[in-house]
């Protein structure tokens, strides 16, 4: 699986993918092509995501099962948004092994939590401020 750019952006997964410089700047050229923040919408059905499908550059569309899925109009396809996040950690594993010279087996990759809700609910009353 080729095609990702890095952590937060992929052009259409599974096709080449350009140096960071050309990545930046096709995103601004070819929004709709271009994935970013894409783990948001990670095990998601469409009926939960309300605007935030409104909010990237890209279409989000519902597929038969109410799933969400994320058009492509250079790969002529819809993507799961699992697709492409495995696509970017492929290849993230891919150039980790040719820099290490040394397959990758295991790794441990750290991403910041997506959350909705900016109030959240504290499940401990005793305890006025949620932990972070």
């Amino acid at each position: 699986m080729r095609g990702a750019w890095g952590p937060g952006a992929d052009h259409c997964p599974l096709l080449p993918a350009p140096p960071p410089q050309i990545a930046k700047r096709q995103a601004v050229v070819n929004p709709e092509n271009t994935f970013a923040s894409v783990k948001r919408f990670i095990g998601r059905k469409m009926n939960e995501v309300g605007d935030e499908s409104t909010q990237v550059p890209y279409r989000v569309v519902e597929d038969a099962a109410g799933n969400v899925k994320l058009a492509c109009p250079n790969a002529g396809k819809e993507f799961a948004a699992e697709e492409v996040s495995a696509a970017v950690l492929r290849k993230l594993v891919d150039d980790a092994s040719k820099f290490l010279n040394a397959p990758v087996t295991r790794a441990v990759v750290t991403v910041s939590a997506h959350h909705p809700d900016p109030h959240p609910i504290n499940p401990d009353p005793q305890n006025p401020s949620p932990s972070p």
